[in-house]
């Protein structure tokens, strides 16, 4: 039975990894070596994931549920499945620029620090053309 549901949680990750626009760059064998990283984390309603300041440890991808993103305490967006979060304090090495918490039950599948950079390099130039247009938001929103 174990070996079943670890097959079925491997494809259920592997899915994911696919409909998640950021990964379609990447070959099969990328996003099997992806998938394969990801560590699921469940969160209740209203629980903080992370926390604006706090220095970057790990990336999400919202396999379930929806989250909300707080910056200096106002909610600037929602997120929901195949969105992702946390990539901007890994590319940088700076605090988180935001806080995200779970509006309902949350199920994020998760890369550490050294996996994410690790096994990102090819998404690299891609993440930090996002973390431009990031920046240029966050000045829009701090007038």
């Amino acid at each position: 039975v174990q070996c079943d549901l670890s097959h079925r949680d491997r494809q259920l990750r592997a899915s994911l990894v696919g409909e998640v626009p950021l990964f379609l760059t990447l070959t099969p064998l990328e996003r099997n070596r992806v998938s394969d990283a990801l560590i699921p984390l469940e969160y209740g309603p209203g629980e903080t994931i992370i926390q604006q300041g706090d220095l970057g440890q790990e990336f999400f991808i919202i396999a379930e549920g929806e989250a909300e993103v707080i910056r200096n305490g106002e909610t600037v967006n929602r997120l929901k499945r195949g969105d992702y979060f946390g990539e901007l304090a890994l590319l940088n090495s700076r605090p988180r620029a935001a806080t995200v918490k779970s509006l309902t039950g949350l199920t994020c599948l998760v890369l550490s620090r050294t996996d994410f950079h690790r096994l990102m390099g090819p998404l690299l130039p891609y993440l930090q053309r996002n973390a431009d247009h990031y920046r240029n938001y966050a000045d829009q929103i701090d007038q």
